[in-house]
């Protein structure tokens, strides 16, 4: 109840939360709740309800056409491998957070003009500070509050890695590296520094989850953040200060990828024999997978059945892109990939550069080990990212209300005597039918 009490904009941060603070995931929790319908996936469900209700008229025709092009084909090819599911609970479940926490936001995002990517920035930052306290406290005296929750094992490592919050270091290191793009790269208006600071916690817990992944993840991540930065920094650098601005962001990017990858830690476990057997085995899992992928390669096995068919030496298929070609089939991955393509283009053009950083830190990152399909609640995390990547810009938004503001007044008052004369800017663009946005 309190969920629609709340501001709108509070909920994706209420979400975010929620996921960090409580890894009910490896708790003593039944699977469809504890990895699936997760209390975050409950919130981002409230959060897409009550923006669908805020909008004005109706919803379905007000949403562009590029929206349903890849939607509606991705759907019908998900609903048709649901039906041949070996496992038809968790494709359920599955289908769920994926229509509430990725399909739900790419089309409820393009109509939203509610700006949440300041709160959630912030509150990624401070997600990322918090990891990196509990995993510098785990890593010096060796104590973290959150272990007597955990009843999942996880093998034994050659060197430390923490798991603070999270439950395991390879969650610990897709949420950091997600936070790390969302605080390095500069927002017109709001000071840096203190996202700045986050920025160095952030990178600790990265180091002490000793994932070989995040440095693939921070790389992919700050290449794509300089890109959405670079067309905003050519046209403002003409201030001295405002270039400045602009080239710290890609310093501190390379420096921190050159500390992840000088790291002591993730190079004692490189040469190890736990992490030499790690790499063998993710090696050897692409063999099985295609082997997989060839029985089923148009409709697979069913969203959310890869953990149930992959079986190779008690091992688990630790990629997520693999899960998902192994579980919807090659078509719908394609689309998948297309549309987050989409998705993070359009963020770059807008110039929302913490935004498509995040979103390609979250699925580099979910290459490395077994999330998609294992814990799918984790979409929780993607779900404001791509709301900010979609939604209308700051402009079309003040034009959008402008439009409404006069179409009200035009319907009071017939011919506009009577009242204060509309702009001609807004009348001439809006009240005229057929004329383009």
């Amino acid at each position: 109840m309190a969920a629609f009490l709340v501001p709108r904009n509070a909920l994706p941060a209420a979400a975010l939360w929620l996921l960090v603070l409580l890894p009910i995931g490896y708790m003593q929790i039944p699977t469809l709740v504890g990895r699936y319908l997760m209390p975050p996936v409950l919130l981002i469900a409230i959060w897409m309800l009550r923006l669908a209700l805020a909008q004005r008229g109706s919803l379905l025709l007000r949403i562009p056409m590029r929206g349903w092009l890849i939607v509606a084909s991705l759907l019908v090819l998900l609903f048709t491998s649901s039906v041949f599911s070996v496992r038809l609970d968790i494709t359920v479940a599955w289908m769920i957070v994926f229509l509430v926490c990725v399909i739900g936001p790419a089309l409820v995002g393009q109509i939203c003009f509610d700006d949440v990517w300041p709160t959630v920035r912030w509150t990624l930052a401070c997600i990322g500070l918090f990891l990196g306290v509990v995993a510098a406290v785990d890593y010096l005296i060796q104590f973290n509050p959150w272990t007597s929750m955990y009843v999942i094992k996880i093998s034994k490592f050659s060197v430390f890695r923490t798991r603070t919050s999270l439950g395991h270091p390879l969650t610990t290191s897709m949420v950091a590296s997600v936070a790390l793009a969302a605080c390095i790269f500069p927002t017109s208006g709001t000071r840096q520094w203190p996202y700045w600071i986050c920025a160095m916690g952030t990178l600790v817990a990265i180091i002490l989850s000793v994932s070989r992944t995040s440095v693939l993840a921070v790389g992919a991540s700050a290449l794509v953040g300089m890109l959405s930065a670079l067309p905003h920094a050519t046209r403002v650098a003409t201030r001295k200060g405002t270039r400045r601005s602009r080239l710290l962001p890609l310093l501190m990017a390379a420096t921190f990828i050159a500390t992840l990858t000088l790291s002591p830690l993730l190079n004692n476990r490189n040469t190890s024999e736990e992490g030499i057997s790690s790499a063998s085995v993710r090696s050897e899992l692409l063999d099985v997978s295609i082997n997989l992928i060839s029985q089923h390669p148009f409709l697979g096995f069913g969203p959310g059945a890869s953990e149930r068919v992959y079986d190779y030496h008690n091992q688990a298929l630790e990629n997520s892109a693999l899960q998902l070609m192994v579980s919807i089939g090659l078509p719908a991955f394609a689309l998948i990939v297309i549309g987050f393509g989409v998705i993070v283009v359009g963020a770059m053009r807008r110039s929302r550069a913490g935004v498509a950083a995040g979103i390609v830190a979250f699925w580099a990152s979910a290459t490395g080990f077994n999330i998609l399909d294992s814990n799918t609640g984790f979409y929780t995390l993607l779900a404001p990212l791509i709301v900010c990547a979609v939604m209308p810009g700051p402009g079309h938004a003040a034009q959008s209300e402008g439009a409404s503001e006069t179409l009200d007044s035009a319907k009071i008052r017939p011919g506009g005597d009577d009242g204060p004369t509309p702009k001609p800017a807004v009348t001439s663009q809006r009240l005229t039918p057929g004329n383009p946005t």
